[in-house]
């Protein structure tokens, strides 16, 4: 359950591109795992749902792909050939993405772990950001806590609690005290907000999850997810069933986004915006079926959401995966992001792989740029699946030490580039040296 989160920028990085399960067991048929791996990679595979299904994780996605074009050609049209990691971007009236990236960091609210958290107040509170085009007053949620050693704290309720309590919630629905104590923040933050300001809306756990899932429908959840949730308070209101928690939520919210002006709009706005930069990454033969791909994954995720807005609810109603026929029909229609375990053991599905060829390595080669970008983390985690990829095709181990400490050398082999050096050299960074 541990997850990755960049610090210095201040936001999740999107499962899509790969995503990780912390248990030992191979995962390549989930009918042979126990309970707690089920529960580790349903945990997981629920946040790859939310990068792909949600305003919120497709708008991420986009963040994350103009981040690296960012850095890349600011690093090209420099003078030096030394790119310093990790990268801070800086403000300029010509790119939004310093100031995208300063949104983000307040929609994401605090990234730490608190393991006892006895909330005493939950507050609005508004910052001035600064944006591209002047300052904006921008709404954001406060816990006020005590900590196990009784010390007095707060912490901001953003999308990074959301995302954890709605995982949380369906992981402990199905497997209930499978997995060691999770920490009180960010895993049962969204709980904790409700019985603080209206327990009564716990009569049905899953109005917890449903709440935090139209969260993910909007740009900021956290001051959503509280404002819904006061105004239902406010109201009365005490939704018959979880699936009434969509409707009241849409119902209550108006904007104007570029026009649009209803959440599935907004979704199929941020999500073709999604499939559009992802698939300008892949525009070389070498990438195979990638565009392919990436539209249809998306898509089919989006679809499924727009036809079945309460998908979310019948996976957590649904028992374990393995006859969870929920889970099973969107594992099925939409596949997985390339995944490893421990053991460094990677495995994939999609439902193309067999009409189409898809190199989704590339996609985690794109991760591992990005973490080199914003963590300075020079390791590439490929290595090891680059040479079961060599055995595999009976060719000569080409991994190397550059894989542990300078994986951009890897353009300069003469046998063959790895997913890495590909993706550095396409975006014609191979003349620099992060340092």
């Amino acid at each position: 359950m541990k997850e990755q989160f960049n610090t210095a920028l201040g936001f999740y990085r999107p499962s899509f591109f790969k995503m990780q399960v912390e248990c030992a067991e191979n995962l390549e048929n989930l009918n042979e795992l126990q309970d707690i791996p089920s529960a580790i990679y349903l945990h997981e595979y629920i946040h790859f749902l939310q990068d792909i299904t949600t305003t919120y994780g497709c708008t991420n996605i986009s963040t994350v792909v103009d981040f690296i074009k960012y850095v890349n050609e600011a690093s090209r049209g420099g003078i030096s050939r030394t790119l310093t990691i990790p990268v801070t971007p800086i403000p300029s009236p010509d790119n939004e993405v310093y100031f995208n990236l300063e949104l983000k960091k307040t929609y994401y609210g605090s990234g730490k772990d608190v393991k006892i958290a006895r909330v005493s107040n939950v507050a609005k509170r508004t910052k001035v950001i600064t944006l591209r085009n002047g300052n904006e007053n921008l709404d954001y949620v406060v816990i006020s806590y005590t900590d196990e050693n009784d010390k007095f704290c707060y912490h901001e309720f953003g999308s990074h609690c959301v995302i954890e309590s709605m995982a949380y919630i369906i992981e402990n629905s199905i497997y209930p005290n499978c997995l060691p104590q999770a920490s009180d923040f960010p895993y049962k933050s969204a709980q904790k907000i409700i019985e603080s300001e209206y327990i009564e809306f716990l009569e049905n756990p899953l109005n917890a999850l449903a709440l935090c899932d139209a969260s993910l429908g909007t740009f900021n959840p956290g001051e959503f997810f509280f404002s819904m949730l006061l105004k239902m308070k406010n109201e009365g209101y005490l939704p018959p069933t979880p699936e009434d928690v969509y409707s009241f939520c849409a119902s209550r919210i108006t904007f104007n986004f570029n026009g649009v002006t209803t959440l599935n709009q907004l979704l199929l706005s941020t999500s073709n915006s999604a499939i559009y930069q992802l698939c300008d990454y892949f525009t070389a033969p070498v990438f195979g079926d990638n565009k392919i791909w990436i539209n249809y994954t998306i898509s089919t995720a989006v679809n499924i959401r727009m036809t079945n807005s309460f998908f979310i609810l019948q996976i957590a109603r649904g028992g374990k995966i393995q006859t969870n026929l929920a889970f099973i029909e969107v594992f099925r229609k939409v596949g997985t992001p390339m995944i490893s375990n421990q053991n460094d053991e990677v495995t994939f599905y999609s439902p193309l792989q067999n009409t189409h060829v898809i190199k989704a390595e590339y996609l985690w080669a794109i991760n591992q740029i990005y973490r080199l970008y914003t963590s300075n983390t020079k390791r590439c985690e490929l290595k090891s699946w680059c040479s079961e990829s060599c055995i595999s095709q009976n060719i000569d181990d080409f991994t190397d030490s550059n894989c542990y400490n300078s994986p951009w050398l890897r353009t300069t082999n003469p046998v063959g580039l790895c997913p890495f050096a590909v993706m550095w050299k396409t975006w014609g960074m191979e003349n620099e040296t992060p340092v």
